[in-house]
């Protein structure tokens, strides 16, 4: 295939679907997915790493793509439009056809976690078909697999490649950063004045969740589809934004720093206007590790970034609206008071299992949305609320053994390796965003759609980092 320039099929991909947004709307719902796949297939082939920005940049306005829709026609309960990321990401998935073999080498050890994975995966969806529709199951596989083969390809490309892993990570951290000013900067307008596609949507929706589909009562979700899944990108966005700050100006391309900067407040007031408390803790558990992990003067400068930032968006919680918000969701931490208490989710907890006791096999790949969909109006625990749920549910006892088996087995390389590893903040970073999603797993489902997809690329650079073979690590410090 002849090379061309990444920005040729990027602005195809724009000047199609703005054109088509303008013309027929209507179309663009299932226009958008193929177009996102055409444009993912070619930028795979040209630049791996602009193929993985785009695939993030999906991820984050494809929900605002589909509001937007909407808005000019009607309100859909489901859009097709949202599969767009699911299909870029897994365009990837050719690399995990072509290194099948690696998967049982036993030298390759950090390919077990995606082989136990796929092997978890593969038990809930036969098991699936056998109970669910086709369809059903289906878009269970998709939700689960993409972040899974997306992460791979991460993985896989890396290996014994430091120039390429150092390229990858770097394009990671560049988006995540970027998207951390530019969407809690969307974030934090939505809150003040909120736009027109977004209070249709929210209208439409009557997901009390959200909040009130008014300015000033809205719980932030920026561009993406829910509050928790925006709180969750900027957790791991705000979390590399501190390892930038830790590192010195030598080190960090000045422009990246800038933005940095700038990306703390706002993306921390932003989260504080999500109000979800599972990834305030889950911000706090980060912040922690990298606190106590850091060398000396890492830990000095990250806790000298936090108290800054807290300082600054502290000052912009005083701003009316924003700070009666934040306050009474603070105070709900010792009143107990939340849209899912701490004695709903123990009980929803032994509910589930005690029903689940029963079918060890779980329901099959598709049983989360088919049978146990929730909404804002419910004050119980869905399989979406719990990654121990969602993993028991859609994959049962056995598959659940499989693919947590294989996380286990990869965490315990990424905290306790037995060689030498990359010691730069971000290294850190992407351990202390693993470290912060874990920690508040059985609060949220973290293995699926964004978090999933966040929580695998983590996985998966992290273990690249410790598997470059033949490597001086100290040529990993930076990206």
């Amino acid at each position: 295939m002849r090379r061309i320039h990444p920005a040729i099929p990027l602005a195809a991909f724009l000047f199609l679907s703005a054109g088509l947004f303008i013309a027929v709307p209507n179309a663009l719902r299932f226009a958008f997915p193929a177009l996102a796949a055409l444009t993912a297939i070619v930028l795979f082939r040209q630049s791996r790493t602009v193929y993985i920005q785009f695939c993030f940049w999906l991820w984050f306005l494809s929900p605002l793509v589909r509001r937007l829709v909407d808005f000019r026609t009607e309100f859909v309960a489901t859009s097709p439009l949202l599969l767009a990321p699911f299909f870029a990401a897994s365009i990837s998935g050719v690399v995990l056809f072509r290194n099948l073999r690696t998967l049982a080498q036993r030298q390759n050890a950090g390919a077990i976690p995606f082989a136990c994975a796929l092997g978890g995966i593969a038990f809930g969806t036969l098991y699936g078909l056998t109970r669910y529709a086709p369809a059903d199951v289906a878009r269970g596989v998709v939700n689960w697999i993409a972040p899974l083969l997306f992460a791979f390809f991460l993985y896989q490309e890396s290996l014994g490649q430091p120039d390429r892993y150092l390229r990858f990570r770097a394009a990671v951290t560049r988006t995540l950063i970027g998207g951390t000013l530019a969407l809690g900067i969307y974030g934090i307008f939505q809150f003040f004045l909120l736009l027109p596609w977004d209070e249709a949507w929210m209208s439409g929706l009557k997901n009390y969740a959200f909040g009130q589909p008014q300015r000033l009562e809205v719980r932030v979700f920026s561009t993406m589809n829910a509050p928790a899944t925006f709180a969750s990108y900027l957790m791991a966005g705000l979390l590399l934004v501190f390892a930038v700050l830790t590192e010195s100006d030598a080190h960090e391309p000045r422009r990246q720093r800038l933005v940095a900067i700038l990306a703390a407040p706002v993306g921390l007031l932003a989260l504080a206007l999500t109000t979800s408390r599972s990834l305030w803790l889950g911000l706090v558990f980060g912040i922690l590790y990298l606190a106590f992990t850091l060398p000396s003067r890492g830990r000095v400068r990250v806790v000298a970034s936090v108290l800054l930032t807290l300082v600054v968006a502290g000052i912009a919680t005083q701003a009316p609206g924003i700070k009666q918000v934040v306050t009474a969701r603070l105070r709900s931490f010792s009143s107990g008071a939340s849209d899912i208490s701490a004695s709903a989710r123990i009980s929803g907890h032994t509910d589930a299992l005690a029903h689940l006791a029963s079918e060890p096999l779980g329901e099959g790949m598709g049983s989360t949305d088919a049978d146990h969909a929730t909404d804002g109006s419910d004050d119980r625990l869905g399989p979406h609320d719990s990654t121990l749920l969602e993993l028991l549910y859609a994959l049962g006892g056995p598959g659940t053994l499989l693919y947590a088996g294989g996380l286990a087995f990869g965490l315990l390389r990424i905290f306790f390796p037995r060689r030498a590893t990359p010691t730069d903040p971000i290294a850190y970073a992407l351990r202390a965003i693993l470290f912060a999603f874990f920690a508040q797993s059985l609060l949220t489902s973290i293995m699926v759609g964004v978090p999933g997809f966040l929580v695998w690329t983590c996985l998966a650079l992290a273990l690249a980092a410790i598997d470059q073979r033949h490597t001086d690590h100290r040529q990993l410090r930076y990206a």
